[in-house]
């Protein structure tokens, strides 16, 4: 009664196939509608960028607070 035999196993994997690509389908389908609802080509993504600038001093980038042109950072090798 409930033994395994050869038909009820392939009929087992076919159920769980069926089952694994309809989720993987579903899941794509869920992917691409979120994605093209998210971009706008008018916006920029990520509306808190900084551009950076480079130190006069050590040649590091850092963000420029208040129109600095140099980081806090001491250059040893000018001294």
């Amino acid at each position: 009664m409930l033994g395994f035999s050869l038909p009820k196993l392939i009929i087992l994997c076919l159920i769980v196939g069926v089952i694994w690509y309809g989720f993987k389908i579903f899941g794509r389908g869920r992917l691409a509608a979120k994605s093209d609802n998210s971009v706008d080509d008018n916006n920029p993504v990520n509306s808190s960028a900084v551009d950076m600038v480079r130190c006069v001093n050590c040649g590091d980038y850092f963000v420029p607070i208040g129109g600095a042109t140099s980081c806090s950072k001491h250059n040893s090798e000018s001294s």
